[in-house]
């Protein structure tokens, strides 16, 4: 699978996607990646990993709520849209999941499995879309996305957000 087109996904996307390697199976970047997120997190006790670094941010343990959700979300709509959906796909808004998403009263631990076994379980679905699938568009949240451009974001979104924990919590 090859990065997708700038005329693939929107716009305000291609943030994320630009921090994507240009060359290299997705399906191996994605994996790579959770293990580098994961192994960040394992010297941050609880009470760190539920501080912001600054008012109105995210704690760590609500940066990875947040990635789950958005891993979720954004699995979702690669299933919908490979699978040749033709109703419009509702949006989110990330600060209302994770405000409702209560994610300091979680384990670090546990937010870090579930986000893991969740982005195993999208790499086996990535896998299995055939060119077909990974060509069709559909809409979310009133854009126009490309199949094959859910996994960057995913990749994407993750990077840049490992990147945040790293330049604020680990520094």
């Amino acid at each position: 699978m090859s990065k997708p087109d700038r005329h693939d996904y929107p716009e305000y996307f291609a943030t994320y996607i630009d921090l994507v390697p240009d060359e290299g199976d997705i399906n191996k970047i994605l994996s790579l990646e959770i293990e580098h997120t994961i192994n960040l997190l394992q010297g941050l006790s609880e009470s760190e990993a539920e501080q912001s670094y600054a008012p109105g941010k995210w704690s760590v343990k609500e940066l990875m709520g947040h990635l789950t959700d958005c891993e979720r979300i954004f699995g979702f709509r690669a299933l919908s849209i490979a699978r040749n959906e033709q109703h419009e796909l509702p949006g989110f808004d990330h600060n209302d999941y994770v405000r409702e998403g209560h994610f300091n009263q979680r384990k670090l631990h546990d937010l870090a499995e579930e986000f893991r076994v969740l982005r195993l379980a999208n790499i086996h679905m990535f896998r299995s879309f055939d060119a077909l699938m990974l060509s069709r568009r559909g809409i979310a949240n009133g854009l126009e996305f490309v199949a094959k451009a859910m996994p960057y974001i995913i990749a994407g979104h993750e990077i840049h957000h490992r990147k945040t924990i790293e330049r604020h919590y680990l520094s």
